[in-house]
């Protein structure tokens, strides 16, 4: 039998170049995931995405997850920046193509 966990704290690091021509940019930026496990059917996850190199937050990420036995639920709400919007989705787990689903902004 698995433990089941409580929480997760996530630090990611990314570096992006951008060539083009003769001129070159390049970006720095963290992420940081905190999830949370509520119950063993509910997965909560919020994302804090940092520029490093402008010192500014870049946007906010909400995710909640549902099991519902055979069926799951997801729903992802961002509240600012270029990704602005949500996305909803439920599914049958074993035929995921299966679903009803909708989106508002920039998020998928």
């Amino acid at each position: 039998e698995s433990k089941k966990r409580d929480f997760r704290i996530n630090l990611s690091h990314y570096i992006s170049e951008n060539r083009a021509g003769t001129s070159f940019s390049m970006t720095h930026w963290i992420k940081g995931d905190i999830d949370f496990y509520p119950t063993k059917n509910w997965r909560v996850r919020y994302s804090h995405y940092y520029d490093i190199e402008n010192g500014r937050k870049v946007s906010d990420e909400f995710h909640i997850w549902r099991d519902m036995g055979c069926w799951e639920g997801t729903f992802i709400w961002v509240p600012s920046g270029f990704r602005k919007g949500w996305y909803f989705r439920i599914n049958i787990k074993k035929l995921p193509d299966i679903k009803v689903e909708g989106t508002r902004g920039n998020v998928r």
